[in-house]
């Protein structure tokens, strides 16, 4: 299943179970960081072009459900890296600098 059909399916589900908002943006964050493969096990390349194509579904995502930050993926992210100088290579190749 696509990311952002994942993330639709899950925001409806959590909505139609009246979950608490925050429970359901964790687990919409939780499915983002699934799909994030391990940086041992593949190519340098092949993890940004993963990244790059979570940020698309969660952006896709946010056009059906526009009160969803687009850039959310992306900030969550850079938060976990603290913004850190010796990623900027890689924050570069996913045009986030």
């Amino acid at each position: 299943m696509f990311l952002d059909d994942k993330l639709a399916e899950t925001f409806e589900e959590g909505v139609s179970n009246k979950i608490p908002i925050v429970d359901i943006c964790q687990t919409l964050l939780d499915e983002c960081i699934s799909r994030i493969p391990n940086p041992n096990t593949c190519s340098v390349q092949t993890w940004i072009n993963s990244i790059k194509q979570i940020e698309s579904g969660w952006r896709l995502f946010c056009k059906k459900y526009p009160k969803f930050n687009p850039d959310g993926f992306k900030n969550v992210m850079l938060n976990r890296t603290s913004h850190n100088p010796k990623y900027d290579y890689i924050y570069e190749k996913l045009g986030w600098l």
